[in-house]
């Protein structure tokens, strides 16, 4: 067995630190608790309400969603305070009768309707970009840093399941932009999350054009973070 040490010189970690100057400043402006205000605003909490309101009709007594209602918004009250600011909360979200009438606009659909629109599946998506970006696959897994072996599985099986890593290295080595990233994760069953340094750190390369998995693998080991590829 041969065992190769690569240490590099002073210039190689001056570039790293160059590119990733700004990585802790989006951290600390993107990670979780600078988020919560956005995500709990009255325009979130109805649209949250609204995307599953056909749902909630189909499933509970009128007389049990009012008075789970009531217990929500007295939850609110506790979370975002009282008096006007707990009004405005409370005016966001839609009240029975209203939810009822976007109830009976819903048509319902079947299981089968359902499992029929099945949209592309990852692995799909992953030979699809190799192809219409004019890679090779060699090309594509070699950056992703995973071997042949595991690619040959991924290339034979229409359904295959990546973990989270693997599926941010290959759209790294595919060159996706973030809402193209963002695509590729979500038909794995994956998204990036405000709560993770690694999110974080992966949306903030992909901002600033950075897809060499030996730098972003610098900065995930900067902050903790696993890293990318076998």
């Amino acid at each position: 067995m041969e065992i190769t040490l690569v240490v590099f010189d002073s210039e190689s970690f001056a570039l790293s630190d160059k590119i990733f100057a700004g990585v802790d400043q989006f951290i600390d402006e993107n990670y979780v608790g600078e988020k919560t205000a956005e995500e709990y605003s009255p325009v979130n909490l109805r649209a949250g309400l609204e995307a599953h309101v056909a749902d909630e009709c189909a499933e509970e007594p009128i007389e049990r969603k009012a008075a789970r209602r009531e217990r929500n918004r007295n939850e609110r009250r506790g979370l975002f305070g009282s008096g006007s600011n707990a009004m405005r909360m409370d005016s966001a979200i839609p009240p029975v009768a209203a939810a009822g009438a976007a109830c009976a606009s819903v048509a319902p659909r079947s299981l089968e309707d359902v499992v029929k629109n099945v949209s592309e599946t990852w692995q799909e998506s992953l030979l699809r970009l190799i192809t219409e970006r004019g890679y090779s696959d060699t090309e594509v897994y070699k950056r992703a840093n995973v071997d042949r072996k595991l690619f040959s599985k991924i290339r034979t099986n229409k359904n295959y399941q990546p973990k989270k890593n693997t599926a941010v290295a290959f759209a790294l080595a595919l060159r996706l932009n973030l809402d193209e990233t963002k695509d590729f994760l979500m038909r794995a069953g994956y998204a990036f999350s405000p709560s993770s340094k690694f999110d974080l750190i992966i949306e903030y390369s992909i901002e600033h054009g950075v897809y060499d998995l030996m730098l972003i693998n610098g900065a995930l080991f900067d902050h903790d973070q696993p890293q990318l590829g076998a």
